[in-house]
């Protein structure tokens, strides 16, 4: 019984390469003993030799299965869309990308068309993108001094309150004018950004560990009265100055103290979590919150916005940062994120955070195992900023 001969599957590069050599003058049949291809495969790369030279062009070279997209000219819109972004070193996100698709969709007459994590996939396969990095500390975590003081000290603690009165702040760095360094990029991109910005605020978050509530963040700059802010009566933010941008003692203190004033008036008693940075040592007498301090060098793996919270909303920024570039080399215009606009951008971010993801961030952290979880019933809703400081946010 005959053996049967696999059959032998070229690449673009390859079959462009066979039509190279003929092009330079070789025989056919030399130029078939040498690739390995009989005498039809290569009058069928001939036949094919325009179209296979236009695919060398836009396709990945490496590709070997050229099946065209259901939606061929959502695909082309949408490539030739990311290179314009990327002649412009504007980094482009999957999700982003995505969207941009669903609206090309839309634009060429195709309401069905879903922009789905599989199309993203073959999209990227087809056009030879794939995902790069412009040019933790959990490993160094005690994990068993944190083990002894969750099972220790802290459980009986936690035990005495609801999740809804559990609370957790932290501190976060914000480079506000900063791109995203991750992006797709075609195969040999070189991948080069423009200069980075230095520009920082340093912003407060503060949440309970159902997830149901939300502190207005308190952001602090440099400025203590930033000329973007002058006439602008209300703000989603809380802002205040620091030569530095950095976190005091002083405007912590001020923060718990206006905290406790909101929960006496909603008559709550809470316990807030915190890590024990020099900005949280000295603390104010306060009626209705009790502060307990994470142990040194265990906040990686214990405090919840260290564990998906606070990356959550830098995600949900980076991405409304890019928007705002893209819309406005739309509009032809190229007006810089000021402190005004980096505020209700972090603001909507902040808003954007699911109550889902905040009790995955407890549940990770090993803290709400330690008291039964018994949240409140949430409809969802628009966030809605209260005179209180508070958050109401979606489930």
């Amino acid at each position: 019984m005959a053996l049967q001969t696999r059959r032998k599957q070229f690449s673009l590069k390859e079959k462009l390469e066979v039509l190279e050599e003929l092009r330079s003058g070789v025989k056919k049949v030399d130029v078939a003993r040498r690739f390995g291809i009989s005498k039809s495969t290569l009058s069928t790369f001939l036949k094919n030799r325009q179209r296979l030279e236009e695919e060398g062009v836009e396709f990945d070279p490496e590709r070997k299965r050229l099946r065209t997209a259901k939606y061929e000219r959502v695909d082309k819109a949408t490539f030739l869309w990311l290179q314009e972004m990327r002649s412009n070193n504007v980094p482009v996100s999957g999700p982003l990308l995505r969207e941009r698709a669903v609206l090309f969709a839309r634009s060429l007459g195709h309401p069905d068309f879903q922009a789905s994590e599989g199309w993203l996939a073959r999209f990227k396969e087809r056009y030879g993108i794939r995902a790069k990095v412009l040019c933790g500390e959990s490993s160094d975590a005690p994990i068993e001094k944190a083990n002894e003081w969750k099972d220790r000290f802290i459980r009986e603690v936690i035990a005495a309150y609801s999740p809804d009165d559990v609370f957790n702040a932290d501190e976060a760095g914000l480079f506000y004018q900063l791109l995203p360094e991750r992006m797709l990029a075609m195969i040999g991109d070189a991948c080069k950004g423009g200069k980075k910005s230095k520009l920082r605020l340093t912003t407060l978050f503060c949440c309970n560990a159902s997830g149901t509530e939300k502190r207005r963040i308190l952001i602090v700059g440099k400025s203590a009265k930033p000329r973007c802010l002058r006439d602008v009566r209300s703000l989603l933010c809380q802002y205040r100055g620091n030569r530095n941008a950095w976190m005091t003692r002083d405007l912590f203190t001020e923060w718990l103290i206006r905290f406790d004033k909101d929960m006496r008036l909603q008559k709550r008693s809470v316990l807030l979590l915190i890590d024990n940075c020099s900005a949280h040592m000295s603390l104010p007498r306060m009626s209705n919150i009790r502060v307990e301090n994470f142990p040194p060098n265990c906040t990686s793996v214990l405090q919840p916005s260290d564990l998906g919270i606070i990356r959550a909303v830098k995600a949900n920024y980076r991405k409304d940062l890019v928007r705002r570039i893209l819309v406005n080399l739309e509009v032809g215009s190229m007006s810089k994120v000021d402190v005004k606009a980096a505020m209700d951008m972090i603001a909507h971010a902040w808003s954007e955070v699911k109550s889902e993801t905040i009790r995955k961030c407890w549940k990770n952290s090993g803290l709400l195992g330690l008291a039964p979880l018994q949240t409140k019933t949430v409809v969802k809703t628009r966030p809605i900023f209260l005179d209180s400081g508070m958050t109401k946010c979606k489930a």
